[in-house]
């Protein structure tokens, strides 16, 4: 089993919220046997168990669940980024259009869309939208060249055509071509065209936070902080699985899930220090070293608003809200699938394994009710009885392309990712030679 990095950078997301949940061990002592393990702390694992919750919230007994965490409790990808509920409303639909067909595509589109009401609805119903700090409202792709301007336009007039003004989704779509307009809506110096769609933001850590405590008030959850899981044998003759931790094994019915990739699978989230960062994308592509910064990344990030904003008002350079060691300024890593799209479903020839995993950093607007099509299959492997709740019969199923089958596993098995980690480290150094790459802040300073 891979296991994360001991010592990461500090996030502003994780520190600010100061929760009481961070290391805690729900009992001194692991138990000797639990119906459902859950690896990882996560917004995948969070939802999971809460989805497990809900899906068995009528019956006389809920399953038994353990959570475990290798570090502290959602101290990684999850607890490191600021939460864009972002959905690609029309951004990849020339290139998912190509690859599912029309149809296929709005089907992925829809499903992450769902996830803006979704997350109202759910932090509504249990009464932590505030503490979660739930916003929606509109955002914005700006083009800062024209080789950028004339991808988004493809993007938008490619699903305008194919599905028409009053077309789902597209019909919430707006694109600004005129610079001026576009400069006064979107207060970026340079922009010379948008388009403009549904979003939301929500504080990831303190919603995960949030949804374990209501679990553990409601249902049979254990939450173990600190504690590794090294090792997970097949299920045995008589229905259990051995899960080995740096505390002790653990037998369990089932195990689901929610880990980063081994190395040298993973990579490092730029955020937005990509135009630094582009001019060595060795250095962060195949790399999880989360322990360490980038240099010359703090200084990027402290002259980017005077660089960008129209009257910035704020001081130059800007000021972080914390000190960079105390998560001012943070790594994190991605774990990317080669297709892109996430990994949900049975393990195929591993009874009782479960996977969520290869969000490829954009999680946020598809987790949710990914999570909410793993549990019943979770539960009936473990012959549980349950009942659909109404917080997900209304929302779109489980997209096509995420589904884990062995069809989808063998054909992958196929592509050649030598050469499809050599293009994006090619489409990199691409990117570097623009402009936007070659100001004084985001030259090498070498250079």
């Amino acid at each position: 089993m891979v296991l994360p990095v001991g010592n990461p950078t500090k996030s502003y997301w994780i520190e600010a919220a100061k929760s009481s949940l961070r290391n805690l061990r729900s009992t001194v002592e692991l138990p000797k046997e639990t119906d459902v393990v859950i690896v990882g702390s996560g917004y995948t694992g969070a939802t999971t168990a809460y989805w497990l919750h809900k899906f068995t919230e009528r019956n006389h007994r809920q399953p038994r669940m353990l959570m475990l965490e290798a570090r502290d409790i959602c101290g990684g990808a999850t607890g490191r980024n600021g939460g864009q509920l972002r959905p690609h409303a029309y951004s990849r639909y020339p290139k998912w259009s190509e690859r599912f067909g029309p149809d296929g595509a709005l089907e992925v589109i829809k499903h992450e869309m769902a996830h803006l009401s979704a997350f109202k609805e759910l932090l509504d119903e249990e009464g932590i939208a505030e503490e979660a700090c739930l916003k929606l409202g509109e955002t914005f792709d700006a083009a800062m060249s024209e080789k950028a301007r004339t991808r988004l336009k493809h993007a938008y007039e490619t699903m305008l055509k194919d599905h028409g003004k009053e077309g789902d989704v597209i019909r919430d779509c707006g694109i600004i071509e005129d610079p001026q307009a576009t400069e006064r809506f979107t207060q970026m110096k340079g922009c010379i065209g948008a388009v403009v769609h549904a979003a939301g933001q929500v504080w990831p850590y303190k919603f995960v936070h949030a949804l374990l405590r209501i679990v553990m008030e409601k249902a049979r959850l254990n939450l173990q902080a600190n504690t590794a899981v090294v090792e997970v044998s097949e299920r045995d003759d008589n229905g259990w699985i051995t899960v080995k931790t740096s505390r002790g094994d653990v037998r369990t019915r089932t195990v689901n899930y929610h880990i980063q990739l081994p190395p040298p699978y993973n990579a490092i989230i730029v955020g937005g220090g990509k135009s630094l960062l582009a001019h060595d994308p060795d250095s962060y592509i195949l790399n999880d070293s989360e322990d360490q910064q980038f240099v010359g990344i703090l200084e990027f990030y402290q002259s980017w608003p005077v660089a960008d904003i129209i009257d910035w008002p704020g001081e130059i350079p800007a000021k972080l809200s914390r000190c960079v060691n105390e998560g001012g300024c943070w790594s994190g890593v991605m774990s990317s699938s080669i297709d892109e799209f996430p990994f949900i479903g049975a393990v195929p020839n591993n009874d009782g394994h479960f996977l969520a995993a290869g969000f490829t950093g954009h999680g946020m607007p598809r987790i949710l009710l990914s999570t909410a099509s793993i549990a019943p299959l979770i539960l009936d492997s473990i012959g549980m009885k349950f009942r659909s709740p109404a917080l997900v019969a209304t929302y779109p199923p489980l997209p096509k392309p995420f589904k884990l089958t062995m069809e989808r596993l063998k054909r992958l098995q196929q592509v050649d990712a030598k050469a499809k980690y050599e293009a994006a480290v090619e489409n990199d150094l691409e990117s570097a030679k623009e402009a936007l790459c070659n100001d004084l802040r985001s030259r090498p300073k070498s250079s």
